[in-house]
């Protein structure tokens, strides 16, 4: 709510560049509709998605709080509305407010921790393992009731490091064995969240972070 006082709402179509990588860090940005990918490049070349962000998600504030330029570029996926904050007006906010920095604290300590578990486990754990792991931190964590949001396939799978025919195949499973249903196009519905835990070969505790 903070964040929407102070800030300004602008609609953006999709494949639209919000900022690139070395843009001056100069507003943060929070997500009302919509979704944004946010992709860094290696020192090799290789282009990676380094995270998503839908409704309720914050991002391009790392480089406001500590004054540097962008290490990522961020784009749209989709039609995407955004609350747009300058970025002297989010560090006053954040210096005054400490709701508004114990939410950042967090924000960032979160967003952390799965690129951690992303960089750590991707190579060790099956397809299967890696989409259900996925779809249960997205249910946990999403800010809204409803089925989860999902980033469109191919994109998807490139967050997920798999082909976009190995996805689509883990999906088929779990579509069939009646663990998840599709609300629509992007958006899905775990029917049996016991079920898709013990469907794997890691259990609860390894999916939730436990």
């Amino acid at each position: 709510v903070l964040l929407r006082e102070h800030g300004r709402r602008h609609h953006h179509p999709p494949q639209e560049t919000i900022f690139e990588i070395a843009d001056e860090s100069d507003k943060v940005y929070l997500v009302e509709k919509g979704m944004i990918e946010c992709r860094a490049v290696y020192d090799n070349g290789k282009e990676i998605i380094q995270s998503i962000h839908g409704p309720g998600d914050m991002f391009g504030y790392p480089g406001v709080i500590d004054s540097q330029s962008r290490v990522c570029g961020a784009y749209t996926c989709e039609d995407t509305t955004l609350i747009h904050v300058e970025g002297d007006v989010f560090m006053k906010l954040l210096f005054e407010n400490a709701e508004l920095n114990k939410f950042v604290v967090m924000h960032l300590a979160y967003h952390m921790r799965r690129l951690s578990i992303r960089l750590s486990n991707n190579v060790c754990l099956r397809p299967r393992d890696l989409v259900i792991r996925d779809l249960l931190q997205r249910y946990i964590d999403r800010p809204y009731d409803g089925p989860i949001k999902m980033p469109p396939r191919k994109l998807w799978a490139l967050y997920l490091g798999m082909t976009r025919e190995t996805l689509s195949r883990v999906m088929s499973d779990l579509l069939a064995e009646g663990l998840v249903s599709v609300a629509n196009k992007n958006d899905i519905i775990l029917e049996d969240f016991d079920g898709l835990c013990e469907s794997s070969e890691q259990d609860s505790s390894y999916f939730l972070g436990a």
